[in-house]
């Protein structure tokens, strides 16, 4: 852990290991995709494994997002222990087709809270994980 701006009760940056420690616990995170001015920034169910966030979702923007730029931005965030906290996850997302792909997807219980049919299964290729966190004033 290391002190942001020099002070280490202001801002800390979270260990890789501290940041999916976080990211395995949680399920509902915010999805950033787009091209250009076009950001689109979506609330998703996700799981996590230690090397990729897995998503599921149905045929729709988000598919057709991918085919444009595969880049994207995830974002989880929360209160604990008189700590607000953020950890962020950058990479390609892929939609998942592969026998091993969707066997290691399926093994990590991935839920979805909307209803509706799901049954596009995808995951980012955390290329960058990073967390930060600070002691809140709320």
């Amino acid at each position: 852990m290391t002190a942001v701006y020099g002070r280490e009760d202001l801002v800390v940056e979270m260990a890789n290991d501290e940041c999916w420690r976080r990211l395995r616990q949680g399920h509902l995170g915010r999805l950033a995709m787009g091209h250009g001015p076009g950001i689109e920034i979506f609330p998703i169910n996700y799981t996590a494994d230690g090397q990729a966030v897995f998503v599921r979702t149905s045929v729709g923007t988000k598919t057709a997002m991918v085919g444009v730029s595969p880049w994207v931005g995830f974002e989880i965030d929360g209160l604990d222990g008189g700590w607000t906290w953020s950890v962020v996850v950058k990479g390609p997302l892929r939609r998942l087709v592969g026998s091993a792909d969707l066997e290691v997807a399926g093994e990590l219980g991935l839920r979805c809270a909307s209803p509706g049919v799901k049954d596009q299964l995808m995951s980012i290729d955390a290329t960058s994980v990073t967390g930060r966190r600070f002691r809140s004033a709320l």
